[in-house]
């Protein structure tokens, strides 16, 4: 199996089984790290008390597990670089729009937009098909 132009390990080139397989892999090779660090962590520190009885704060893993296989999904039509780049952008302008509508703290610094719109104007550039 050569690696060149292979759009992303994880998407794969069509190799590996597709997008749920890698999400299938990586959800369980992290449940497997996280329960050995945990087991640790139980053993030398103790367990907690009781466990937080809000149901949301548990979606994070089901959240996690949609985002890779999508992403493993999308970067089959649009490559990593793309990838990467739109999913800092909509991190990044989130980041924005939260400040702007719940300020606190020191507030929106004219930099963090400046580099907002420098990660938007990045996506444009890398989104551009080639002549």
């Amino acid at each position: 199996m050569g690696w060149r132009g292979r759009r992303g390990v994880p998407g794969g080139g069509g190799a590996g089984g597709g997008p749920f397989s890698a999400a299938l892999v990586n959800f369980g090779v992290g449940l497997v790290v996280l329960v050995a660090i945990e087991a640790v962590v139980v053993l030398s520190v103790g367990g907690p008390a009781e466990f937080p009885r809000t149901p949301w704060l548990y979606l994070g893993g089901v959240i996690g597990v949609v985002f890779i296989a999508l992403a493993a999904l999308t970067v089959r039509w649009i490559s990593v670089l793309l990838f990467g780049l739109t999913s800092v952008a909509g991190q990044l302008s989130a980041a924005v729009l939260l400040d702007l509508l719940t300020p606190a703290g020191p507030g929106l610094s004219p930099l963090a937009v400046f580099g907002c719109l420098l990660t938007l104007a990045a996506v444009g550039i890398a989104a551009r098909r080639p002549a």
